[in-house]
């Protein structure tokens, strides 16, 4: 556990970033820079996923919130496979060729 800027954060069992709120409770850091790259709470069937699978690279560029299905194909065994599609968990065609190129709002990815 560390204090930066009064600001105190620690690192879960798991290897998530998390920091104390206001009420005294821990937030983990991926979740509360996705709700506001889309501008919205997460939803309960969402998850917030590491593009690049590093569990404490908050960027807001890193990290897409999918739903819950999706991610748990993103998460399978073959996963490792250069062509995995984080958008849709398909391993049958190259992410930049993915349907699914758009966020949850649909901007962009």
């Amino acid at each position: 556990m560390s204090n930066n800027n009064n600001l105190i954060i620690r690192y879960n069992k798991s290897g998530y970033r998390q920091y104390q709120a206001n009420d005294g409770g821990w937030e983990y850091t991926h979740r509360t820079v996705a709700e506001k790259k889309i501008g919205r709470p997460i939803e309960p069937n969402e998850h917030v996923h590491h593009i690049n699978k590093n569990k404490v690279d908050n960027r807001p560029s890193n990290l897409v919130v999918i739903k819950d299905n999706i991610h748990r194909e993103v998460h399978r065994s073959d996963y490792n496979e250069k062509n995995t599609c984080f958008n849709c968990g398909r391993t049958s065609h190259w992410a930049q060729d993915c349907y699914a190129s758009y966020d949850i709002n649909g901007n962009r990815l």
